[in-house]
């Protein structure tokens, strides 16, 4: 629900909190009948874990592959761009993929892949591929005790979570996607199926227990409770969960269990799988590609969509592999699922292949710019500050800086609006966007998330359109302004760069002549004409590359054979290097000082 927009969840990466503690608590309670029976029988639960997974995996990951190569929104630089994470989906290696690859999964001005979601799977596969033997070690260590079992297995996921807490503290991303940062999660449910079984008993107090820990998950999901700060990365949602399962063993038929027994949640319980695998696709597909305005409407949509394509995974893949059965053939099934898992990455690396002249024009269109990239020199200092639309903008300002000796430098992260307003939803990061100032000559302020993020304003949270929007961006432009002036000269405003129609695999011309509409977000008229208010100041001046950009409304897809976009809202690194005369003559601050 949360990603496909309903804002009532704002918490709704919970879900993989949930998801890491209830696979371990469901898991070790499979092995631990196991331990304290015959012994862990490892191929065997290999191959069980791949008759559940892997199936509906490659079902999902080929047609997802499939849809996006074969949609004319996307075009051949699309597809290179999200291949990698696509092949890394189908070895359970994506976390590892996306984090080296930082890809920002709160950023909300940065194109999503398809395949993101992958990353949580792998997380899952990688600890059930150390956890099984650790758990048989610790069975052996305990001597077969399952109270002494329990307190190590409670001591690792404690300092799992303390090196998830540093993690957090300076690698955001690693505690994040990291296995080593999302370890302490399942063996959180590790330890509660251990303690489960080392104390068992019934008691009433259960049921209150078990309600208060729903209660939990349900705040968390809100972020009534937000993370971060004195409480680590899902640390409420972790707690709640452990008391939800304690309190279900202790009372399983209190009304909490009640509750989470009924038909249509055990349904969707049957389903989750599915729709896990499903709804992400279909969220970057029909939503993140603008198809579909933001609104009930398009949730609704995402919402349907997905439980059908659920449904009929279910239906037709979950539940005919679930019947195959393993024994005495435990090796075979494990060599084979590795082998398709290796066959559908193959399909991924060589499906609809892009010829090397794509290829050199994606190398030049997915080439990034560092938060930290500056250039030093003896004349004025420049400062370049927002999210990813001025990382975009960088080579423009990079190549006037190095022929005219100046020092410029960056304040700009992913999903950053340089506006100085309250942006929920950000309590991942490790700043609230209002960057360090420092003294300047010139400050260039430029955003394009601005338009795509909510704000928090009088109470509620407001997106382009709404009542009020207007004057929230007014005051929020005017406070960052007059900030910036108090350690600057001047200042320059970016106006919003227009955003393509559509991806350029809808052209229907050769990439060398095809030209796409530019189209202005919404809110795009008021945000310029906000800021240009602001120009009235002699000190602020605005920055518009509409003509430069998409003459006549017409966006070229390549210039001189320099890929123009990243995608359809980011300027490539190589295009903007180009633009450094034509920003200068816009700006004639600038253009004094070279």
């Amino acid at each position: 629900m949360f990603h496909a927009g309903v804002e009532q969840v704002s918490g709704g990466y919970v879900g993989v909190d949930v998801f890491f503690v209830l696979s371990g608590f469901l898991i070790t309670s499979i092995l631990l009948r196991q331990l304290f029976g015959d012994g862990i029988r490892f191929l065997d639960f290999y191959a069980r874990r791949a008759r559940r997974l892997l199936p509906a995996a490659c079902v999902v990951l080929v047609v997802t592959v499939v849809a996006f190569r074969l949609d004319p929104w996307n075009g051949p630089l699309d597809w290179l761009r999200v291949r990698p994470g696509a092949i890394a989906a189908a070895l359970y290696g994506s976390n590892w993929w996306f984090l080296l690859d930082a890809q920002d999964y709160f950023a909300q001005d940065h194109e999503a892949s398809p395949f993101l979601h992958y990353w949580s799977l792998s997380v899952e596969e990688q600890f059930y591929a150390v956890w099984p033997a650790l758990l048989a070690g610790i069975g052996v260590a305990a001597r077969r005790s399952l109270k002494l079992a329990f307190v190590v297995t409670l001591g690792i996921c404690l300092a799992g979570l303390g090196l998830s807490v540093a993690l957090h503290a300076g690698e955001p991303m690693a505690s994040y996607f990291g296995t080593h940062g999302r370890a302490w999660q399942p063996m959180a449910g590790a330890a509660v199926a251990l303690g489960i079984v080392a104390w068992p008993r019934q008691h009433r107090l259960g049921g209150v227990l078990a309600g208060l820990g729903l209660v939990g998950v349900v705040l968390a999901s809100l972020e009534v409770v937000p993370s971060g700060g004195a409480l680590p990365r899902g640390g409420l949602t972790v707690a709640s969960m452990a008391a939800l399962l304690v309190g279900l063993e202790l009372a399983p038929a209190s009304r909490t269990a009640t509750v989470l027994s009924n038909g249509v949640l055990r349904r969707l319980g049957d389903w989750s799988y599915s729709i896990y695998l499903w709804h992400w696709p279909v969220v970057v597909i029909l939503a993140r590609s603008g198809r579909l305005e933001p609104g009930w409407f398009r949730v609704a949509v995402i919402c349907a969509v997905t439980l059908a394509l659920a449904a009929a995974t279910f239906r037709f893949v979950e539940t005919p592999t679930r019947s195959v059965s393993t024994a005495g053939r435990p090796a075979r099934f494990v060599l084979g699922a590795g082998g398709i898992a290796a066959v559908v990455a193959g399909f991924v690396l060589l499906v609809l292949p892009v010829d090397d002249a794509t290829r050199a024009q994606a190398v030049s269109a997915e080439r990034t710019i560092s938060e930290e990239a500056s250039v030093d020199g003896d004349g004025p200092r420049v400062l370049l500050v927002g999210d990813s639309h001025a990382m975009a903008l960088y080579p423009a300002f990079e190549q006037i800086a190095l022929a005219s000796d100046w020092s410029l430098s960056m304040r700009a992260a992913y999903s950053c609006p340089w506006l100085q307003l309250e942006w929920p939803g950000m309590a991942h990061r490790d700043f609230d966007c209002r960057f360090e100032s420092s003294p300047a000559d010139l400050v260039v302020l430029a955003t394009g998330a601005v338009l795509k993020r909510g704000v928090l304003w009088q109470g509620d949270e407001l997106r382009a359109g709404d009542p009020g929007w207007a004057d929230a961006m007014g005051q929020g432009s005017a406070l960052a302004v007059e900030r910036w002036l108090g350690v600057a000269d001047r200042v320059v405003v970016v106006e919003i760069i227009p955003r393509w129609a559509h991806g350029e695999g809808r052209c229907d011309e050769p990439v060398e002549t095809c030209r796409i509409e530019g189209v202005a977000p919404m809110g795009t008229d008021v945000l310029e004409a906000t800021w240009r208010d602001l120009a009235q100041d002699p000190r602020v001046s605005t920055l518009d590359l509409d003509q430069v950009l998409c003459p006549d409304g017409s966006c070229p897809v390549q210039v001189g054979g320099v890929s123009t976009r990243r995608d359809v809202h980011h300027l490539s690194a190589d295009y903007a290097a180009t633009l450094a005369d034509a920003v200068a003559d816009r700006l004639p601050e600038l253009k004094s000082r070279r």
